[in-house]
């Protein structure tokens, strides 16, 4: 039963340490649920959905939602713009 995100969660930390914008801050969090829920959907029975999906949203909140990560060895920056660049936009 257990839930195994790690790509969304790598994916998170990679725009952790890119993201500088608050802007980018509530877009990983929105990326991060995407990615997860898409993974929980592919390995999941209909049986095990909704206590899989029920896993990623508390997980969610207790990682995603506190933006010490985010906001580590950088100054914070309230503007609403996305700055990720490159293939991932």
């Amino acid at each position: 039963m257990g839930l195994k995100i790690e790509e969304a969660e790598e994916i998170r930390a990679w725009m952790d340490l890119e993201g500088e914008t608050f802007a980018d801050f509530l877009f990983a969090n929105g990326v991060f649920l995407m990615n997860a829920s898409i993974l929980v959907y592919q390995k999941s029975s209909i049986l095990m959905l909704p206590i899989r999906l029920a896993m990623v949203g508390n997980r969610f909140r207790k990682h995603c939602l506190k933006d010490d990560k985010f906001w580590k060895n950088k100054r914070r920056n309230t503007q609403m713009n996305i700055t990720y660049k490159g293939s991932f936009r």
